[in-house]
């Protein structure tokens, strides 16, 4: 198959550039690290479009939520039919965490409440805080910060479930106005059963090449505290998101 264009739209484990960009190590940053390492850092969009001999792209930034993500795959609609044949891959984040709007200046995430169980498919960084935001934690009530604690990490996930759905809308959607490939994937547990859809890879446990079997940068490099990937780990998501397209279009014809 020949695409024009690697369209990934995501959180930091699409953008991770951006993250090790601007997460300080040492004098710099992770990402002047890996030059001073001689590590060649490749975001799995990177080999993608190696694979595929065309351009890349990642939308979206770090620290985006669902509803986020989700309105940066909305935005870009009109982009993504400008392009001749795009492949387009959509990164669910991580399902329990949420975005309160508290006011003009303050959102508080899972992440800003200090969440209290961090495992190899949530990324979750010695981050932080601004004053403003933790002065507005330190001011909750105990008993409100664990009702909020218990609604993320027992149920919100239940409610962002419908995410996949909208995904799947909008998918078809594009489609109906442009055959495009067009495909979403999982990077995180969830609670609940991944729906069986043309748009939806399969990726979350399938043996030794699976996301919940990447490795993080920290196993690569010790010293260096993170739960981003590597670039064999990307390297193996794309591995994985190419044999899984090629699936897809196979089974659902």
């Amino acid at each position: 198959m020949k695409y024009s264009n690697i369209i990934c739209i995501g959180d930091s484990i699409t953008n991770e550039r951006d993250h090790y960009d601007a997460t300080p190590f040492g004098d710099g940053s992770f990402l002047d690290e890996f030059d001073k390492r001689g590590y060649v850092f490749k975001e799995y969009a990177q080999v993608l479009g190696e694979y595929y001999n065309c351009p890349y792209q990642t939308i979206g930034k770090p620290g985006l939520t669902l509803p986020f993500t989700m309105m940066e795959l909305i935005k870009n609609i009109d982009y993504i039919l400008s392009l001749e044949n795009p492949l387009v891959i959509f990164q669910f984040g991580v399902f329990f965490n949420a975005t309160l709007k508290v006011d003009d200046n303050l959102d508080i995430m899972w992440k800003d409440l200090h969440g209290s169980f961090p495992g190899y498919d949530v990324v979750v960084d010695g981050q932080v805080v601004d004053s403003y935001t933790q002065n507005f934690v330190d001011s909750l009530e105990s008993i409100d910060k664990l009702a909020m604690m218990t609604w993320f990490e027992k149920y919100e996930e239940f409610r962002n479930y419908w995410y996949i759905d909208e995904f799947i809308t909008i998918a078809k959607l594009i489609n109906r106005m442009k055959k495009t490939d067009i495909f979403g994937f999982l990077h995180s547990t969830a609670k609940f059963k991944i729906p069986t859809d043309y748009h939806i890879l399969n990726m979350w446990d399938i043996g030794p090449s699976s996301v919940k079997n990447m490795q993080n940068i920290s196993f690569k490099f010790p010293d260096m505290i993170d739960g981003h990937k590597t670039t064999e780990a990307n390297e193996n998501i794309a591995n994985e998101i190419i044999r899984q397209v090629e699936i897809n279009k196979n089974k659902f014809v």
